[in-house]
């Protein structure tokens, strides 16, 4: 998607907690190598305005490499920087949020699957109840699953389809023939660039 990667609607409750944040750009290994840098740089640049008193790193992952979740293991499992800490995953919806869970739980305590999966949108339709635990010794460290998250009011048609053939919407909500219509164009531009 060509547009802010920030949701309007959900920064302003980020700076009001004023808390430091990762922010994970998962799925990489389906994105336009070229494009990836300019989306890091875009992040880092919007969470500096809206969160000026925070820490935001900003990191391109893929869930099928585990290489950069077994370094967040590792750093989290400091126990002078951490002891007991309670983490939410937020996202636009079909981004992998629950999946991060179940292989950050994986590699934290060995322990299988805690947050329920699927390919399609809203699989996740409440805030996790009872905090997920991923890491268990030396510190305690617990997630919170949570459901999709995104602007209700998509005002630019372009983007509402961007989201539709990305899995964040489900497809029969866009329209299934102007949805085809729009990706083959799409493509076409694509291919001409």
């Amino acid at each position: 998607m060509r547009s802010c990667p920030m949701n309007p609607a959900f920064e302003p409750m980020l700076t009001r907690a004023a808390t430091d944040r990762y922010i994970l750009l998962n799925k990489i290994d389906l994105a336009d190598p070229n494009a990836i840098k300019c989306h890091v740089e875009v992040m880092e640049h919007y969470a500096k305005i809206a969160l000026p008193d925070s820490q935001t790193w900003v990191f391109p992952v893929s869930l099928s490499d585990r290489s950069f979740l077994r370094k967040l293991i590792k750093d989290l499992k400091h126990p002078l920087k951490y002891s007991k800490m309670t983490l939410m995953i937020a996202g636009m919806p079909n981004v992998g949020k629950s999946t991060l869970i179940n292989s950050l739980r994986n590699l934290g305590n060995g322990k299988g699957k805690a947050a329920t999966t699927g390919g399609q949108p809203g699989v996740t339709r409440t805030v996790s109840g009872t905090p997920i635990k991923i890491i268990d010794d030396p510190t305690r460290i617990y997630l919170l699953d949570t459901p999709g998250i995104m602007d209700p009011q998509i005002r630019d048609p372009v983007q509402s389809f961007n989201v539709a053939l990305t899995g964040g919407i489900r497809d029969h909500l866009a329209g299934m023939e102007s949805l085809a219509e729009y990706l083959v164009f799409a493509l076409r531009v694509r291919q001409r660039e």
